[in-house]
């Protein structure tokens, strides 16, 4: 990718950085949104091993800034959740938007990045489909577990239906593939067998 490009993923990686809330994940430490959107930018190149300028920026920027917004700030209910989302990645584009005008972008560049984080043509868009196919399997291979002991079972596989109902047919079989524990793996095929 062009100078612009590299400047723009360097900036947004140094804001990453920022999150407070530090973790471990296969043996390397950071900021918990930093090691997640590692991992999903990861999850895309297998999805689509050719992608867009436009789907690596909003990869990169689609988390950015997103710890400043805690989930206490709104309702625990599934409004709030969802107000809270929303929050968060209104948030993300607007950090990941001033990055990319600093660099020069054009504003056709700036408007679709802003309109894939926020989520805006999904499920038409094939861009948008990709990164949210990455996110879930992000999701599933490093956050999903750990809700197990907070939530009830019923809860549990709500969510995690939702999530798999979100996912193309090809993700699914890819987060199929993932290493669970054993009460993982029951559940998920619960939520699969509900789906």
């Amino acid at each position: 990718m062009n100078e612009q490009f590299q400047k723009s993923i360097k900036e947004i990686q140094e804001g990453l950085k920022q999150d407070p809330r530090r973790e471990i994940f296969q043996g390397v430490e950071g900021g918990r949104d930093e090691l997640f959107t590692r991992r999903v930018a990861e999850w895309v190149q297998k999805l689509e091993p050719s992608p867009s300028e436009i789907l690596l920026l909003a990869v990169w920027g689609h988390v950015l800034n997103r710890w400043l917004i805690p989930r206490s700030s709104y309702p625990m209910n599934p409004k709030g959740y969802h107000q809270w989302r929303h929050a968060q990645s209104k948030l993300s584009a607007e950090a990941t938007e001033k990055i990319l005008k600093t660099c020069e972008y054009e504003d056709d560049i700036l408007k679709s990045v802003r309109e894939l984080i926020l989520k805006l043509n999904f499920p038409k868009d094939p861009d948008s489909r990709v990164l949210e196919d990455a996110a879930c399997l992000a999701f599933m291979e490093m956050k999903y577990e750990s809700y197990i002991p907070e939530w009830g079972e019923e809860k549990y596989i709500r969510i995690l239906k939702g999530t798999l109902e979100k996912m193309t047919p090809q993700a699914q079989e890819l987060a199929l593939q993932i290493s669970y524990s054993p009460a993982g793996r029951q559940l998920f095929e619960k939520a699969l067998e509900l789906g």
